[in-house]
């Protein structure tokens, strides 16, 4: 299944390593097989298909996963403020395009049902008003919570 999705050869340089996933997982999000336009592909077949891809370009304990924004815990604190027009812009953007074109960081908490925002929370709250039923997000399977403060540093910095 991967070859016939991309040819390129994976880099994992950070500097290109997440603008290439993020391109290539819309791609695969959107790609429909001919013989297969009336079939509807459900989170959990993706989620299959997202983990196989994780396994082979992604650090160990990181996973693409295809969730609904609406079950996203956000932190409890967010350094980041974005006024309403901007914001406004943003979900109509997502709107747009009917995907979002960079992932949210999260990471599960406690069972595998809570999944925690790390970075990305204003993608988040704007693909829920644009009325998307589902995003995909990069997933740490645990994180500490030194850990996870240091992602949203390092995020925030950007």
């Amino acid at each position: 299944m991967w070859e016939a999705i991309s040819h390129e050869p994976i880099s994992l340089r950070t500097d290109t390593a997440s603008l290439h996933l993020q391109r290539l997982a819309l791609y695969h999000l959107r790609r429909v097989p001919e013989d297969a336009k009336d079939e509807v592909m459900t989170d959990d077949d993706l989620n299959t298909q997202l983990a196989a891809i994780s396994t082979r370009i992604l650090p160990p304990g990181l996973t693409l996963v295809q969730v609904d924004p609406r079950v996203l815990i956000p932190q409890s604190v967010n350094a980041r403020v974005m006024r309403d027009p901007m914001f406004h812009q943003l979900a109509e953007n997502i709107r747009k395009v009917g995907a979002l074109e960079s992932f949210p960081l999260c990471v599960r908490e406690g069972d595998a049902e809570h999944i925690a925002i790390i970075s990305g929370h204003h993608r988040v709250k704007a693909a829920v008003a644009a009325g998307l039923p589902s995003i995909t997000a990069l997933v740490y399977d645990s994180l500490s919570r030194p850990e996870i403060v240091a992602k949203q540093l390092a995020h925030n910095s950007i």
